[in-house]
């Protein structure tokens, strides 16, 4: 996988350790995952001071559910990186509390949404600089609008489409619900009440679901 899967452990008295940490941590994060296991502190100790209240806050909440959480870690060459931590909690019958999670780099797409805001604020050239950097990008990239009365629209949608979905650009931008027809049911209803949530609340959303592609082949997104 293109991100680093672990589970954290905080025991009822407060003791965390990490009983499984996958081996990109080393990539990611420039420290072997042998280490992090003996020594849970030293992946608390790469994050930048000023973004360490919000995990220990997510981590120290005795509570099950799910939570994602964005900040950045000092990686050992010096580099800060942006990371995406998306994690499931919940609690044993011994009291303890497990945490089975995955970091995701995500730099390049942190910086295209700043980019993307200075677009914004210099229109002249803005469409053609956000499609250079949006295309370039794996994956695929769209913007959707949401009117009250009129409904939600998608405006904008780069070609990785195609091999992600199965269907066009094109198709995407001229029916809504060319998407949406290739989500199984009982994912499409989930979703499309996250999205309507989304739609009156500031911030971001994160959400899993699987498509079936026109071909029959079956894919999670």
């Amino acid at each position: 996988l293109p991100c680093v899967v672990y589970q954290l452990r905080r025991d009822a008295d407060g003791h965390i350790s990490f009983p499984f940490m996958s081996e990109r941590v080393m990539e990611m994060r420039g420290i072997p995952a042998a280490d992090i296991e003996r020594d849970a502190q030293l992946a608390f100790g790469s994050v930048l001071e000023e973004d360490r209240a919000q995990l220990h806050e997510a981590f120290d909440t005795p509570r099950e559910g799910e939570f994602t959480l964005r900040y950045r870690v000092r990686r050992a060459d010096g580099q800060i990186r942006w990371v995406r931590n998306v994690a499931s909690r919940r609690v044993e019958p011994d009291g303890a509390v497990v945490f089975d999670v995955y970091w995701q780099d995500y730099t390049e797409e942190r910086e295209l949404l700043e980019q993307l805001g200075q677009a914004r604020d210099d229109a002249q050239g803005a469409e053609q600089r956000i499609r250079d950097i949006t295309e370039s990008l794996p994956g695929v990239v769209y913007e959707t609008q949401y009117h009250p009365k009129e409904g939600s629209r998608t405006v904008y949608v780069t070609d990785g489409a195609q091999e992600l979905y199965g269907i066009s650009s094109a198709e995407v931008l001229a029916d809504n619900t060319a998407l949406t027809r290739l989500i199984p049911l009982e994912d499409r209803a989930r979703l499309l009440k996250e999205f309507q949530r989304s739609f009156t609340q500031t911030g971001p959303m994160s959400s899993d679901f699987r498509i079936l592609k026109p071909d029959g082949e079956l894919r999670w997104l």
